[in-house]
């Protein structure tokens, strides 16, 4: 059994993210939120199988973080966990997109 708490505090330790910097927990449409306490009164007390079959932690969670980016519910095939998600942004220095790229790496000539 996983605990819902104990996996997210892993996974924000995973990628360096410090309680402080969560601004809200909620659904991905924002019409249901918590502050980050709340949520950890409620992540406490919920265990389930985080294995293969079905899926029990709702899929449009989210924690937002204040810099813009936000964990968000994967599952595949019943399995689960937080992936990390950030709005992509563009190099300082970066190349001109061509047909090759965009392409799959492949040059059709």
């Amino acid at each position: 059994m996983t605990n819902l708490l104990t996996e997210t505090l892993e996974t924000l330790r995973e990628h360096g993210i410090k309680e402080e910097e969560i601004d809200w927990v909620g659904t991905r449409d924002g019409k249901y939120v918590a502050t980050w306490e709340e949520f950890k009164e409620i992540a406490k007390d919920i265990n389930y199988d985080n294995g293969y079959g079905a899926y029990y932690i709702a899929l449009d969670l989210v924690i937002v973080l204040k810099n813009g980016c936000w964990l968000e519910r994967q599952e595949y095939d019943g399995a689960e966990w937080w992936e990390l998600k950030c709005v992509p942004r563009k190099q300082k220095h970066f190349q001109k997109l061509n047909k090759k790229i965009v392409f799959g790496g492949e040059d059709d000539g």
